[in-house]
């Protein structure tokens, strides 16, 4: 309407018609940006250094952006749901740039002589730019995956956010549904409902399926969790309808994932990464009948974000880790350290009866329908917990976000401790790798203690991984630890060195005083550096 009136008295008055048009322009331009709710980017030929950081300050104004495992990304619908597209150095960048963000060059309108802003896509060595990990590290901020339920964390806040992202636990929230608090006995009834046509071989193991099933609800919120194995001394005992049932709860109709038998490290690493980077929630490696090795998932479980050679190249990728693993098999048995980091969910049928029956036809469909009351309740026994006091649960320090928020939970609720017993733990034959690891970090920590420190250190603590592979004598026992964990032996020494450092970091271990350490690793320079921290024993 301003724009009509200014159009009128051009035509219909005495008033200047340069000043009418001008006038006229002027209100287009500011009526196009009040109805444009998308952040400005104003491209400005001789200022190009700027268009970077304008950018990436809209991206993050508009919250749709991220960075995951070193790659840009956008959080945006599709079908109703919520997907994380990766931003490639294709179109791919230039066309979602263009769409969540107005970018605008100024022009001299040829007519008029006037200076005005049109609307122009993305240019295209812009969007190439802002695809490169180096650019938007830091910049952008990080997410580890998308939560479809709502979640309660050690603090006991709930977060069931419909649509956003959530900065403490670096989780984008689009819940399908919110929760509804219940009383213990009804949480309790309504998680073992489903399990009650289930053969477990005691309470012990039916608990621990209760525990993976809180496991898989609040994963997003734990740093690490166990592996969880479903086994038993014969087939047809319902080891895949539990492990897919457990997966249903928190909405996952299929979560199997493929770890190839008897493979290569270096095979096993690689698909274990694709498995990890796909961010699903519960991942099950099914039918891995007798004993399962895989030194790259021993490594993995234990580490938030573990590292992982790039094929074809000297460099190593990181990917969050913030799935649950499943396991199941008949007499499926973790080898070595990997027993460790397992809880064991074991079933034995005692009646061949080929019709029986579960209480449900079709119970990992029951589940999935009804997964809004299961997740109610797996939080209503996890708020509970946190109510009380400790009673006989004891701190297990390697998954220690996880002992307090499930372990002890069932613990409480079910008088029964899922932790390996003793015989089993006392039975397990120590592993060369797991060895290596703490004489290594021994090793390391003693050189620390020594004064050992980088040349050019601001902060006078950290060191490099050159720093160690200067000391290091060839064909000593320290190089033969650094063999062991890095896995790589004919590479250069400085970066077997690097591989073993960012396989031990954040691994909490004693020293002979009973003091507990552990490496933290972090970026100097753009370069990798690192220094040991002492931690609370308790």
């Amino acid at each position: 309407f301003p724009v009509t009136i200014f159009l009128y008295l051009e035509y219909t008055s005495n008033w200047d018609k340069s000043f009418c048009r001008y006038s006229s322009n002027v209100l287009k331009h500011l009526l196009r940006d009040s109805d444009d709710g998308r952040p400005t980017v104003k491209i400005i030929a001789s200022k190009e250094p700027l268009w970077l950081d304008n950018t990436l300050a809209a991206m993050c104004e508009t919250k749709k952006f991220y960075q995951m495992a070193g790659q840009a990304c956008v959080v945006t619908r599709a079908e109703g749901k919520a997907v994380i597209v990766p931003l490639d150095k294709g179109v791919n960048a230039a066309s979602w740039l263009t769409r969540e963000i107005r970018f605008t060059q100024a022009s001299i309108d040829k007519a008029t002589g006037i200076l005005t802003e049109q609307d122009i896509k993305c240019p295209t060595s812009l969007a190439v730019e802002i695809a490169d990990a180096s650019t938007f590290k830091g910049a952008l901020p990080p997410i580890t995956g998308i939560s479809t339920i709502p979640i309660i964390t050690h603090t006991g806040r709930i977060v069931e956010d419909i649509w956003g992202y959530d900065a403490e636990l670096k989780t984008f929230f689009a819940s399908e549904f919110s929760t509804h608090p219940m009383f213990l006995d009804e949480a309790i009834e309504c998680l073992t409902d489903v399990l009650v046509d289930f053969p477990f071989v005691s309470t012990r193991y039916k608990a621990a399926t209760v525990a993976a099933v809180l496991t898989a609800i609040i994963r997003p919120v734990l740093d690490i969790c166990p592996m969880f194995v479903v086994t038993s001394s014969q087939y047809s005992d319902g080891k895949s309808v539990l492990s897919a049932l457990i997966a249903a709860v928190v909405g996952l109709e299929a979560s199997l994932g493929q770890l190839t038998r008897g493979g290569s490290d270096e095979e096993q690493e690689k698909q274990l990464s694709a498995i990890l980077s796909r961010g699903r929630r519960v991942v099950t490696l099914d039918n891995h009948d007798g004993e399962f090795k895989s030194p790259a998932l021993t490594e993995a479980l234990t580490s938030a974000n573990p590292e992982f050679r790039v094929l074809g190249k000297n460099e190593t990728r990181t990917i969050p880790n913030k799935s649950m693993i499943l396991l199941n098999g008949v007499n499926t048995v973790p080898s070595l350290d990997l027993q460790t980091r397992s809880v064991f969910i074991k079933l034995a049928r005692t009646s061949l009866d080929p019709n029986r029956k579960f209480k449900y036809v079709d119970v990992v469909g029951h589940t999935f329908k009804n997964r809004a009351t299961m997740v109610s309740a797996g939080i209503s026994l996890m708020r509970w917990a946190m109510e009380q006091e400790d009673g006989d649960w004891k701190a297990n320090h390697r998954f220690k976000l996880w002992d307090y928020m499930i372990r002890r939970t069932v613990q409480l609720v079910f008088g029964v401790d899922i932790a390996p017993p003793a015989s089993e733990d006392n039975d397990r034959v120590i592993d060369s790798g797991e060895e290596a690891r703490y004489n290594f970090l021994e090793f390391a920590l003693a050189l620390w203690k020594a004064g050992m420190r980088n040349d050019q250190s601001k902060t006078g603590k950290y060191f490099r991984a050159t720093d160690i592979a200067n000391r290091i004598a060839p064909e000593s026992e320290q190089e033969s630890w650094i063999n062991t964990v890095s896995k790589r032996p004919r590479s250069d020494l400085s970066i077997r060195v690097g591989m073993t450092l960012n396989n031990v970091k954040e691994y909490p271990f004693a020293d002979e005083s009973g003091v507990v350490w552990r490496l933290v690793g972090y970026s100097v320079d753009k370069r990798s550096a690192y220094y040991f921290e002492e931690i609370d024993a308790n």
